[in-house]
């Protein structure tokens, strides 16, 4: 950073920060004429937004320090005033910068908040307000109702334009309700400004341009921005403030905004007319049919015991095993009923089940937009999956994407093309049998490798050669980030995290979570192509010959089951260069951890916890069994467990033998992540709790119960919990 300057025009320094409201609780209706959610009832501000707000206050503080504070040159020497909070000593430039004017009120940077949503949405805005930002800027109209995230970037970017110039906008990395991560990447196009995604740190900041860190799960990046430029940050890098006093008295400004205030004011751009996808029908995740009762907590904790995959078949005690196994309950009853000739169990408050996680008692009937009509994918077109190259070959997650693709494309009648980054050559037979036509390998030149940039730049390039009626990427770190670039290029459709795919009359129907998993949407693209998606995968080896970590080649099985087929045709291309306004100044390696991955058993925690001490007695009983610990959303939200134990479409994905779930009520978010789990043994109070439709193992009773008796047999498990 020798010779670092942050010297440049000071006017206009205003920071947006981007938030919204979401549901507090479970979302319950949707609009059956036009499809989308109806967000009544309570509202909160999203948890991502509120670090957003503190990175955009503390990026104001820094720019105004370095504004404030001239060099002093006048002493002769090169001695320099201390950095302010937020500011690394070791992220001082060595040479001496030009002196500056003390910073005066037009120069101080402000920060406004846009929001845009229903009129309940300024309190929202007046809530953040409080903490220190200048106005409120609220997107309110009619015309704004159902918008995907690329109509409401487009709307979010004609209102920074109207009330601009701004220097930098701020949004959380995901939302709560949808969980997507699309906004800031299609805000970045919509502007035609750079985007940084997984910011960790402000390190410096001027009017020109910024310093700050990007955090992944195996790698920490310094990079140099170009400012305007929009940045996400991480929910856990940036703890919000608490409001003051003088901040909660002080007049709150929040000024309206209107379809015919923005500069482009044609309907046809925001909304649900402007938005490229429309949601086909939502729907709840199917009830319970049946959870497992009559067992004592000593004979719940014995199930579990024998339920370990290092236990043996022949040792497992059998007559309990078919006494659990028996239909017990039949939660399709009313509550309080029981079947004829059963006792009903005994009435438990829900603790383990929260309702911002738990569904109904019965399938809600889905709620359809009607039949959406649209261009049909053409016979003769083509699929294109891109994946992650591992050395000469693919990683184990992009296998299973890459016949996943080709199972899809040859449903629809596509030809199955992929594309990827890679730093050398690729071995051709560790690509045979995956079903793939044709591959784009994109070489990396040594400056242009691990850049979401570049690779959002490759994958454009492969879309623009192949024009493509349907593109999918993963729906990891670099998948999140990649795909709502290149969509928003192409003015596309992208639905996030999808769970199911298939074709229906011509269309790509994409099915992911969304509400914290309380509905499963079915998606659509009618006319934007290409049909863009990230699907969720995990990382456990397939039941062939990667079960026993053999490569693939030819004469293994298509997918499914179809004819071992040749290698792809490779066709070798040369990254693009880098997009400007993104310079990286230096790397840092992480050892990320794989253990959630590649354990073969993994016990998860839900509320039904009830705080730290519980997830204490869960890691013990982890650690005793020989597996590791994870946690649902909510959970790691209440600080009760690390995010990088977080399961699910916005955390990790899990795949061992045996899932022990305690107090999780089963969100279709959660049981994303554990798809490829082999067993699922559940424990909750609530009968009608959603993970007993996916265990094959229920007990119907309370943790807090049934851990005396599991200490029996184990011992003790994690400290008592401290007054």
């Amino acid at each position: 950073m020798s010779g670092e300057s942050f010297a440049g025009p000071a006017a206009g320094l205003k920071i947006a920060v981007a938030v919204k409201q979401v549901p507090a609780g479970a979302s319950g209706a949707v609009d059956p004429l036009r499809g989308y959610v109806l967000r009544g009832g309570a509202r909160r501000l999203n948890p991502h937004d509120g670090p957003a707000v503190e990175a955009a206050l503390r990026l104001a503080e820094i720019m105004e320090a370095r504004l404030a504070a001239p060099w002093a040159e006048a002493s002769g020497t090169d001695a320099r005033p201390e950095p302010p909070a937020g500011l690394r000593p070791d992220s001082r430039s060595d040479s001496r910068p030009e002196p500056r004017q003390p910073v005066g009120p037009d120069l101080r940077p402000e920060v406004e908040v846009f929001s845009m949503g229903p009129p309940q949405a300024d309190e929202t805005i007046r809530e953040v307000l409080s903490l220190g930002p200048a106005r409120g800027r609220h997107l309110c109209d009619p015309a704004f109702a159902g918008a995907d995230s690329l109509a409401t970037a487009r709307a979010l970017a004609a209102a920074l334009e109207l009330c601009g110039p701004f220097r930098a906008a701020v949004c959380g990395q995901f939302s709560a309700d949808g969980g997507t991560g699309q906004v800031g990447p299609a805000l970045a196009v919509s502007l035609r400004w750079p985007f940084v995604g997984r910011v960790s740190e402000i390190l410096e900041a001027g009017p020109d341009r910024l310093i700050l860190r990007q955090k992944w799960a195996d790698e920490e990046t310094t990079l140099r921005v170009t400012l305007p430029a929009v940045l996400s940050v991480l929910k856990d890098a940036f703890v919000p403030r608490l409001p003051t006093v003088r901040g909660r008295l002080r007049p709150k400004i929040v000024t309206r905004l209107g379809l015919s205030d923005l500069p482009r004011p044609d309907p046809a751009l925001y909304g649900q007319l402007g938005s490229p996808t429309k949601i086909l029908a939502s729907r709840r995740p199917g009830a319970p049919q049946r959870v497992l009762t009559r067992c004592s907590p000593q004979e719940a904790a014995a199930a579990l015991l024998a339920a370990r995959p290092d236990v043996s078949r022949t040792a497992r005690p059998a007559t309990l095993f078919a006494a659990l196994s028996a239909p017990d309950l039949d939660v399709r009853a009313e509550p309080g009923q029981a079947e004829p000739g059963r006792t009903a169990p005994k009435r438990t408050p829900p603790r383990q089940s929260a309702p911002s996680q738990a569904g109904p008692a019965r399938p809600a009937p889905a709620a359809s937009s009607g039949p959406v009509s649209g261009r049909p994918v053409a016979a003769a077109g083509r699929l294109l999956v891109w994946l992650t190259a591992e050395g000469p070959g693919l990683s184990r997650s992009s296998r299973r994407l890459a016949r996943q693709a080709a199972a899809l494309a040859a449903e629809g009648g596509l030809t199955p093309w992929a594309a990827w980054t890679a730093d050398g050559p690729p071995d051709p037979a560790r690509l045979a049998g995956l079903g793939l036509s044709q591959a784009l390998i994109f070489r990396l030149p040594a400056d242009r490798r691990r850049r979401p940039d570049v690779e959002a730049a490759a994958l454009a390039e492969a879309i623009e050669r192949l024009k493509p009626a349907v593109a999918l990427a993963p729906a990891d770190e670099r998948g999140r980030e990649i795909a709502p670039l290149v969509a928003a290029r192409f003015q596309a459709g992208l639905t996030a995290d999808c769970t199911s795919l298939r074709f229906a009359e011509g269309l790509l129907v994409q099915t992911r979570p969304a509400f914290g998993g309380e509905l499963l949407a079915d998606i659509v693209s009618p006319e934007a192509r290409p049909q863009m998606a990230t699907v969720r995968t995990t990382d456990r080896p397939d039941d062939e010959s990667e079960a026993a970590g053999a490569e693939a080649r030819e004469g293994e099985p298509g997918p499914g089951g179809a004819p071992p087929g040749p290698p792809p045709e490779i066709v070798e291309l040369t990254a693009p260069d880098p997009p400007p306004g993104v310079e990286v100044l230096s790397r840092r390696p992480l050892t990320p951890s794989d253990e959630l991955e590649k354990a073969r058993l993994v016990v998860a925690g839900g509320l039904g916890l009830g705080g730290p001490a519980g997830f204490r007695k869960a890691a013990a009983l982890a650690a005793a069994l020989g597996g590791t610990l994870g946690g649902t959303r909510a959970a790691v939200e209440r600080g009760w467990l690390p995010a990088d134990r977080q399961i699910g479409l916005s955390g990790r994905g899990a795949a061992p033998e045996l899932l022990i779930a305690l107090g999780v009520s089963g969100s279709a978010q959660f049981m994303a992540g554990v798809g490829g789990a082999k067993r699922v043994a559940a424990v909750n109070v609530d009968p009608r709790a959603p993970i007993f439709a996916q265990a094959q193992l229920g007990l119907l009773t309370d943790v807090d119960e049934l851990w005396p008796a599991l200490e029996e047999l184990l011992g003790p498990l994690g400290a008592a919990d401290e007054a």
